[in-house]
């Protein structure tokens, strides 16, 4: 008698694993290297400075890894990518809400949680803080990015952050917490070894300074800025990109009555993007100096340069709520697409799911069917042979 095929009880299991195993394939294709090294180039990117010009495949790549059996790192990374996209499209608000996701996607808690790149994801949220002049939100995003250095394991950038901090103490007129975050941010790039990058904190304490009138204080900050800084080149001019610090000197020499120094720095800034302060400050000599002709010439051209820089600090604002506005505007399509998205994936699962219930009660017809089949060919088979046994006994008769 042949045996009964036996079908595996766990197939209902394995169906269900095939069905995920599907999802999962789907989503690990071919297409999945291709996201890898689009990801990788965009970490290149962001790591050499280049800029973004796109949001687009930066969405696309975040939105392929932002599933649960990506990594956490991963999908951070994803997000922080998509967020300096938009820092460098000028999108502030999108910037800011792509570095919240990502921050959102990361494990804390985690031992292999990436604190350098979570740490970066809040050092960029503070630039774009900084740029949109939100001091508190700034404020709070160094406290996470100091944190997040030193868990992990950079002490330098967590020192550079008490630099930064001091800017936000200026932007909400802290004058204490800018001095103490910079004699802070000194103590320890000495005390670590990392004695070049101390004098480079001293700019904003040194305008403090010269604004509350301490010239002594200010004097001895700009003597080791100027000897260990970066702000000398070799013929010990300004160096190029250090500018701004033309106008420190001639505010210094301003306030020390040095006249003939603080006209020659002022003379100097007149070469470069910081005109404005140029002509104050020749304006405010000349005046001291009773030179009327000279009074009459660069006052006009200083009114005339403040017109203009509220005008760009105006264009500005209009810049940023346009801004804004696109971005309140593109989330509100893009939810709709993501409900879309959403219904069109219950509706998937949905079909996958009956696909799944279909084959479970097919396998299950099939299994009673079987069974009804063995069961009748057990009788017949047992019929037939009571039938042989009788007629053997009847022909021993």
């Amino acid at each position: 008698m042949s045996q009964p095929v036996r079908i595996p009880l766990h197939l209902p299991s394995l169906l269900l694993s095939l069905a995920i195993g599907l999802l999962l394939l789907a989503s690990c294709g071919p297409g999945h290297g291709r996201y890898g090294r689009l990801l990788a180039e965009a970490e290149w990117m962001n790591k050499n400075d280049s800029l973004f010009t796109t949001d687009s495949v930066m969405l696309r790549v975040a939105r392929h890894y932002d599933h649960w059996w990506y990594s956490h790192n991963t999908r951070m990374k994803a997000y922080y990518l998509l967020g300096s996209a938009y820092r460098d499209l000028g999108e502030a608000p999108a910037a800011i809400h792509y570095y919240n996701m990502a921050m959102e996607r990361a494990d804390t808690l985690s031992p292999d949680c990436d604190y350098a790149t979570l740490f970066r994801v809040y050092g960029q949220m503070a630039m774009v803080y900084g740029f949109q002049n939100m001091p508190w939100e700034k404020r709070e995003a160094i406290e996470h990015y100091k944190h997040f250095a030193l868990l992990a394991g950079d002490t330098l950038s967590s020192i550079i952050a008490y630099g930064q901090m001091a800017d936000v103490c200026y932007q909400l007129n802290d004058s204490l917490g800018v001095f103490a975050n910079t004699d802070s941010a000194v103590m320890l790039f000495n005390k670590y070894g990392y004695e070049n990058y101390a004098p480079n904190v001293y700019p904003l304490a040194i305008y403090l300074s010269i604004e509350k009138g301490q010239y002594a204080r200010a004097k001895s900050m700009m003597d080791i800025y100027e000897k260990d800084g970066w702000v000398l080149d070799d013929n010990g001019n300004i160096a190029k990109g250090f500018e701004l610090y033309g106008e420190y000197k001639g505010r210094y020499y301003l306030g020390v009555d040095n006249l003939d120094s603080a006209e020659y720095y002022y003379r100097r800034l007149l070469s470069s993007e910081y005109k404005k302060e140029a002509y104050r400050g020749l304006s405010e000599i000349y005046a001291r100096e009773e030179q009327i002709d000279s009074v009459a010439k660069y006052t006009p051209l200083y009114e005339d340069a403040l017109l203009l820089w509220a005008t760009q600090r105006q264009a500005e604002s209009i810049i940023q709520s346009s801004a804004l506005y696109k971005y309140e505007r593109n989330q509100h399509l893009a939810e709709q697409k993501a409900r879309q998205a959403q219904a069109t994936l219950y509706l998937v699962l949905f079909l996958l799911l009956l696909l799944v219930l279909i084959v479970l009660l097919s396998y299950q017809g099939y299994r009673h069917y079987k069974a009804k089949i063995l069961k009748k060919e057990q009788a017949y088979r047992q019929l037939i042979a009571e039938y042989e046994k009788t007629q053997q006994e009847y022909q021993q008769k």
